[in-house]
This record gives structure tokens, sequence and C-alpha cells, in this order.
């Protein structure tokens, strides 16, 4: 398991309060030299020497994500606001933000590199450079992420970019392995959208025409996709469940579920963003399904005001 956060601070500070020397912490689990090469090198610890560190110490799992997020929250000039809202691109959301980040770094670098690509990304999707500028730009990012040993939500973040904008940029099956084994739990909304972004690459008809993964690898991805959104409560990614799962009726083959998920995927957009880049969805519905998203509602509507315990009343 990665530390994406760092719980080997607290538990260093934690020691240190209640004077604890570190050969009575490690005593039977790790050698005191392990301990100060993982707290040197902020690199990732088996998550079970890091329980059985905890144990030592009284504390819990959640009692360590309370403080670290409760100290990160004090520095963190709103990262996560700025990764949701790109990936969103709900872009007039965030004009004010940007200007928080000039100076700012955090002391993880593969973090640092993680807030330069959405920068670098806002200013793309501004149209301020390049695809062929934001293209170098993640070579970079990912040459220096691949330079940190720790696979975390960052570098898999990184990684899952710099393959929606290149495929050739990442190794296929390094990529899909990297996502399927991944822990969300500790970072659930980056997991979450990063699982998302994933989707929507490898589901895609221009993805699917290369015959890179199979089906079933597809359908292992999806169904990772569904379990976290049993936890968590993101609109966005929810409402794209239904797109993914359109998706996945396609390649099947069975046309009654593919318009089904289609009409769910549909009704959310509307409900949660008619804003900027709904009319670029409907067309990517014409693009992908060849279907006709206004026919597709036509020929839906008597079923949905139909349907018992509909929202829907005629008038």
């Amino acid at each position: 398991m990665s530390n994406n956060i760092n719980f080997l601070e607290e538990i260093e500070k934690i020691r240190k309060k209640r004077k604890i020397t570190i050969e009575e912490l490690c005593a039977g689990v790790i050698s005191p030299r392990s301990y100060y090469r993982h707290m040197q090198e902020m690199n990732s610890m088996k998550f079970n020497t890091l329980e059985t560190l905890m144990k030592r110490l009284n504390v819990s799992l959640f009692e360590l994500i309370i403080l670290t997020y409760s100290q990160k929250r004090s520095k963190d000039p709103g990262t996560l606001s700025l990764v949701y809202n790109i990936y969103r691109n709900r872009l007039d959301l965030i004009k004010d933000l940007i200007p928080k980040f000039d100076g700012y770094r955090d002391d993880n670098p593969l973090i640092n590199r993680f807030i330069d690509m959405h920068l670098y990304k806002y200013n793309y999707l501004r149209k301020e450079i390049s695809l062929n500028s934001y293209t170098k730009l993640l070579m970079k990012i990912l040459s220096d992420a691949y330079k940190i040993e720790d696979v975390n939500v960052y570098k898999i973040f990184i990684m899952i970019e710099c393959y929606r904008i290149k495929t050739t940029m990442i190794d296929d099956m390094k990529l899909y392995k990297y996502v399927l084994e991944h822990d969300f739990c500790m970072n659930p909304i980056y997991s979450f959208i990063m699982l998302s972004m994933y989707l929507r690459t490898i589901l895609s008809k221009d993805f699917s025409s290369k015959n890179i993964l199979t089906l079933e690898h597809k359908e292992a991805i999806f169904n990772k996709y569904l379990d976290m959104s049993k936890y968590y409560s993101a609109m966005k990614p929810l409402v794209e469940m239904n797109l993914y799962h359109a998706y996945i009726c396609k390649y099947k083959n069975n046309k009654h579920g593919e318009r089904y998920y289609l009409v769910k995927y549909i009704n959310g957009l509307v409900s949660s963003s008619c804003g900027p880049g709904i009319d670029a969805e409907f067309e990517m519905i014409r693009e992908e399904f060849d279907i006709d998203y206004i026919e597709l509602l036509e020929e839906a509507k008597d079923k949905i005001f139909n349907l018992a315990g509909s929202p829907f009343n005629l008038i």
C-alpha cells in the first residue's frame, strides 16, 4: 500500500510526544535502520507494518487520516477544488483559485508534479497552450514521476492523463495493472476521478478499435468503478457511471441496455450540469453510439412518464 498521505510523519510526531524510542516502537516489527530509511526517503511502507506500528502507539488509521488532512488543509491552496473542477470542465469556478498556487510547494515532489499537471491542463483547456506544448509538458512530468519509486494515486493519475492525451506514452498493461490493483480507500475522490478518466479513454470507439485491452479487462475496471460508487457521492463520476454501463452494453450487443443507460446518462447530465461541455457530451453520444440524443429521448419519453413511481407528471 502506498502512503498517499504521510502517515509516517504523524507516527513519528506521536512517538516523540509519548517519549517512545524508535527501538521500542520497532522491536520485532521492522529494524530501526529501515524505519529511518522510510522516514528520510518518504517512501511506502507495507500496510501490515504500518498497522502494527499504529497499534504500538494505540492510534487508529482514521485518527491518522484526520490528523494528516487537518494539517494539509491549513496549508493547501485548494488542490481538490482545482482537480475536481478541471475534471468537470468548470474553469469558471477556479479562475480566482489559480493565483493561490503561485509559489506553493508541497513536501511531496510527486504532489507538486500532480499540481503542475493540472495547472498546465488548465492553460491547455483555456487554449493558452497548444496540444503539442501540453504533450511535451506532460512528458517531462511523467519523466519526473517515474524517478519516484512510490506508486500511488498521484503517479497513477499522472499516467492516466498522459495516456488520455497520447496512449503511446504509457505501457498499456502496466497502467491497467496499476489501476486494477490501486487501493482507492486512501484517497477516494482522486481515485474516483482518475478511474472515470481511464474508463472514458479505454471504452471509447477509437481506443477499442486498437484491440489493446479485451472486454474482460474493461469490465474488470468498470466493476472496480461500481464498487467505488457504493461509498462515494461525487456527482459527476456517479452520473458518468451510466455512460460506462452503456458502453459495456454496446460491446455486448445489448441494445436495450445501451439505450436504457444512455437515457439515464442524459438525464443525469441535464440534472447536474447544464453548463459548459454539455453540448459536447451530446455530440459525443452521437459519435460514439451513433444515436441522436433527441430521438432517443423522444423514443423513451413514454416509458419514462409511465413508469411506476415516476417523479414526472404530464400537465
